[in-house]
C-alpha cells in the first residue's frame, strides 16, 4: 500500500515537472527577452521617464480586476472542472469581458485628476481591454491543456514587444509613448495568434450559455476583485507614494531595482501555473496532503537558494546590467526586494492552495491584510528612509502575507510543515539581505550564509538535484527509444 502511494506521488511530481517545464518555455523565454531590455531602458530613458512609464502600467493594473471581475481565474478553474464543456466556460468569460470593456473609459476618466497620467489615459484604456481579453484566452488554453501554444504565444508576444521598443524608443525616439505603444502592439498580436493557433472560434461555435456555470464562475471570481486590488496595493501603491512623496527619478531607481526579483518571480510564476492546475486536480480527487508537504519543502529551499545567490553577486551584476547614468545606487534596493520575492513565493504557494480548496474569500482577506500593512508600512518607512523605505515596507507586507496564509490554509488542510527549518532558512537569508543593503561585509556575510544553508538543507538539495536529473535523463531515454522504434 505504502509503495503504491509512493509511486502515485512520484507520478504526480513528474506531471507537475512536465507542466512546469512547458510553462517555463514560455515564461522564461519571455522573461529573458524582458531581462535584456533593462539595459536598453536605462540607456534610452531617464530615471524619470522610466518611472512615469511604469506608473502608467500600474494605473492600468488597478482597473483590470474591477472591469474584469477577475473572470480569467474562473476560466481556468472551471475549465478544468467542466472538462467536457470548456467552451461554455470560455463564453461566460468573453461575455464578462465585453461588459467590462464598456466600463473602461468611464472608469479611466478619474485619471484626469492625476496630472502625471493625464496625457496617457487612452493608453490605459486600450491596455486594460487587450490585457483582460488576452488573460481570458491564455487561461482557457491552459484549461484545455494546450500548454505548448501558451508557451509559444508568450515568447512571441515578448519578442514583438522588444522589437517594438527598439523601433519606437531607439529609432523614432518616442520615449514614454514608445514604451506604451509597444505594449499595446504586442498584446494585440498575441490575441490574434491565440485565436488562430488555439482554434478558439470552433469552440465558440458549439458554446452554449449556461446560467448555472455563469453563476458559479461569477461567485468564484468576484471575491478576487478585492484580492487583486489588494495585490495592486502591495505591488504598486509604493510607486505612487515614491512619485508623490519623493520624486520621479527615485521611482525610476525603484523600477530598475524591481526587475531583478523578477528573475525569482518568473520561476515562481512558472511553478505556480503548473502547481495551480496540479493542486486543483489533487483536491478534486485524492486530497493527499503528503504531496503538498513534499512539494513545499522542495520549493521553499530552491527559492531561498536562488534569492541568496543573487544577493551575493548583486552589486557587480547591477553595475553591468544597468549602465545608464543616474542608476548607480539601484543595486542597494535589490536585497530587500529579494526578501520580498522569497515571501511572495511562499504566499503564492498557499494562494494556489486557496484556489484548490475554493476558498477565494480567505484568499481575498489574506491579501487585504497584507495590503493594509503595505500602505501603512510604506508611508511610514518612505517618510523616514526615502526610497529605501519603499523596499522595507514591501518586505514587511510580504512577510505578513506569507505567515498569514500558511496559518490560514492549515485550518483546512492539516499539512505537517517543518516550521523550525523554514524559520531558520528565512532568518539566515534575512541576515544576508541586511548586510548587503547596508553595504557592510556585503560579500562575506551572504557567502557564509550560503554555506550554512547548504549544510543545513543538504538532504533537500540532494533530492532537488536528484529529481531534476531523473526527469532530464528520462526525457532523453524516451527520445532514444522513439528513435529506435
Amino acid at each position: 500500500m505504502e509503495k503504491a502511494q509512493t509511486t502515485n506521488s512520484t507520478g504526480k511530481v513528474k506531471t507537475l515537472l512536465k507542466d512546469t517545464a512547458i510553462f517555463a518555455l514560455g515564461s522564461i523565454g519571455s522573461k529573458v527577452i524582458m531581462f535584456f531590455l533593462v539595459p536598453f531602458y536605462s540607456y534610452y530613458l531617464t530615471t524619470a521617464e522610466w518611472g512615469v512609464s511604469d506608473l502608467v502600467y500600474s494605473a492600468a493594473q488597478v482597473a483590470i480586476p474591477i472591469v474584469s471581475i477577475v473572470i480569467f481565474d474562473s476560466v481556468i478553474r472551471f475549465g478544468l472542472f467542466y472538462k467536457n464543456r470548456p467552451q461554455d466556460v470560455l463564453l461566460v468569460g468573453l461575455v464578462v469581458w465585453m461588459i467590462g470593456s464598456a466600463a473602461v473609459i468611464p472608469l479611466s476618466l478619474f485619471l484626469v485628476f492625476y496630472k502625471t497620467l493625464q496625457p496617457y489615459i487612452i493608453y490605459v484604456d486600450l491596455y486594460v481591454i487587450l490585457s483582460v481579453l488576452l488573460s481570458i484566452l491564455m487561461c482557457f488554453i491552459k484549461a484545455v491543456s494546450k500548454n505548448m501554444i501558451y508557451a509559444i504565444v508568450s515568447i512571441v508576444q515578448t519578442l514583438i514587444y522588444a522589437l517594438s521598443n527598439i523601433l519606437f524608443i531607439a529609432f523614432f525616439q518616442f520615449g514614454i509613448e514608445g514604451y506604451l505603444i509597444s505594449s499595446l502592439i504586442s498584446q494585440l498580436v498575441a490575441v490574434i495568434i491565440t485565436l488562430i493557433a488555439a482554434k478558439i472560434f470552433p469552440y465558440l461555435k458549439t458554446a452554449k450559455w449556461d446560467k448555472k456555470i455563469a453563476k458559479e464562475m461569477v461567485k468564484y471570481s468576484t471575491p478576487l476583485i478585492a484580492n487583486n486590488l489588494s495585490w495592486w496595493a502591495i505591488q504598486s501603491s509604493d510607486k505612487f507614494m515614491i512619485e508623490r512623496m519623493i520624486n520621479e527619478s527615485d521611482l525610476g531607481l525603484y523600477t530598475a531595482a524591481s526587475r531583478i526579483p523578477s528573475i525569482i518571480s518568473v520561476f515562481v510564476t512558472v511553478f505556480q501555473s503548473a502547481f495551480g492546475i496540479s493542486s486543483s486536480r489533487e483536491m478534486d480527487s485524492t486530497k493527499d496532503t503528503s504531496y503538498f508537504k513534499k512539494i513545499f519543502e522542495v520549493f521553499s529551499v530552491a527559492v531561498t537558494f536562488a534569492a541568496l545567490a543573487l544577493t551575493i553577486i548583486i552589486k557587480p551584476f547591477m553595475m553591468v546590467y544597468v549602465p545608464g547614468e543616474g542608476y548607480e545606487e539601484a543595486w542597494r534596493l535589490v536585497p530587500l526586494l529579494l526578501l520580498s520575492a522569497l515571501f511572495s513565493a511562499y504566499s503564492g504557494y498557499f494562494g494556489a492552495l486557496y484556489g484548490a480548496i475554493k476558498k477565494t474569500v480567505n484568499n481575498m482577506l489574506s491579501t487585504f491584510v497584507a495590503a493594509i500593512t503595505n500602505v501603512i508600512a510604506n508611508f511610514v518607512c518612505i517618510y523616514f528612509f526615502g526610497v529605501y523605505g519603499a523596499v522595507m515596507g514591501t518586505a514587511i507586507s510580504y512577510i505578513v502575507l506569507g505567515i498569514y496564509r500558511m496559518a490560514d490554509v492549515n485550518r483546512y488542510m492539516k499539512i505537517d510543515y517543518n516550521i523550525p527549518k523554514l524559520v531558520i532558512n528565512s532568518t539566515v537569508f534575512a541576515i544576508a539581505t541586511i548586510f548587503s543593503t547596508l553595504n557592510f561585509l556585503k560579500y562575506l556575510v551572504p557567502s557564509v550564509c550560503m554555506i550554512i544553508l547548504i549544510i543545513y538543507n543538504f538532504k533537500e538539495l540532494k533530492e532537488i538535484f536528484s529529481t531534476i536529473w531523473k526527469f532530464v535523463t528520462g526525457l532523453f531515454k524516451k527520445k532514444s527509444k522513439a528513435k529506435v522504434e
